[in-house]
């Protein structure tokens, strides 16, 4: 199983994915946009 925490402010979020051992997958900072978010992906 995977993790995400998102930290959110107004006008970018960052978002990090990790897995069940705590091993960073993937991590980045988006726009809050909704086409930015939905790009975010492994």
């Amino acid at each position: 199983m995977n993790y995400m925490g998102i930290d959110h402010h107004k006008q970018y979020s960052h978002i990090t994915l990790v897995d069940e051992e705590g091993k960073v997958i993937k991590s980045g900072r988006v726009d809050n946009l909704r086409s930015e978010v939905e790009e975010f992906r492994v």
